[in-house]
């Protein structure tokens, strides 16, 4: 996998787990208000899948796309001195 979270510089690899299934753990910038990624078959091969939101990026590359929404935490959350 590669995107934003690591300058298109395919850092991210997804590890297959027991049930078949792909996880990755990628740093997000908490300023980020979206990540935009594709997944990389054979190291030279960049894919988007169904399973995600597209869209176009300024240079005309379709690339998958998800969208953060981040929250503040509530007043009880916090803790006071």
């Amino acid at each position: 996998m590669t995107g934003d979270i690591d300058n298109w510089s395919k850092l991210c690899p997804l590890v297959k787990q027991a049930d078949g299934s792909f996880e990755a753990s990628i740093p997000v910038d908490p300023k980020a208000k979206k990540i935009q990624f594709k997944f990389v078959i054979d190291d030279d091969t960049w894919v988007t899948s169904k399973d995600f939101q597209s869209e176009t990026d300024a240079s005309g590359n379709v690339n998958n796309v998800i969208c953060l929404l981040y929250t503040s935490p509530s007043p009880r959350d916090s803790t006071s001195s």
